[in-house]
């Protein structure tokens, strides 16, 4: 018997942290552009949320152009909302950029979702 209750306290509060981590959500995605050159645009993304205080989550950031960034949110270690990214356009054109909640290891997913439009027009020299 003596065993039982060390046991059931680790559960207990393992099952806790799991349903903290549950709490945070993206609430909006913002671009902008910040410099252009021939060939390059730089953009900065913002990804907004909120509720992650003492918790952890992760998200996926597509960029509309065949790439994407994974983040493991965890307000603990300074990585919170709003969450910035900076990107390079190498082409014009129109990007649909988004996030979204992922499993990445021992982070579960985000809660919610938003977009945004990007539109990179071609920089001559």
């Amino acid at each position: 018997m003596k065993n039982t209750l060390p046991i059931c306290l680790l559960i207990t509060g393992l099952a806790m942290t799991g349903t903290a981590s549950a709490e945070p959500s993206i609430t909006a995605v913002t671009a902008s552009i910040q410099k252009t050159e021939p060939g390059k645009t730089a953009v900065k993304i913002v990804v907004n949320g909120k509720g992650l205080d003492n918790a952890i989550c992760a998200l996926r950031v597509n960029h509309g152009d065949g790439t994407s960034t994974v983040r493991q949110m965890d307000a603990s270690k300074q990585v919170k909302f709003p969450l910035v990214i900076n990107k390079t356009y190498n082409k014009p054109g129109n990007f649909r950029i988004s996030a979204q909640g992922v499993k990445s290891g021992m982070y579960l997913k985000c809660l919610g979702q938003a977009s945004t439009k990007l539109s990179v027009e071609e920089t001559k020299p």
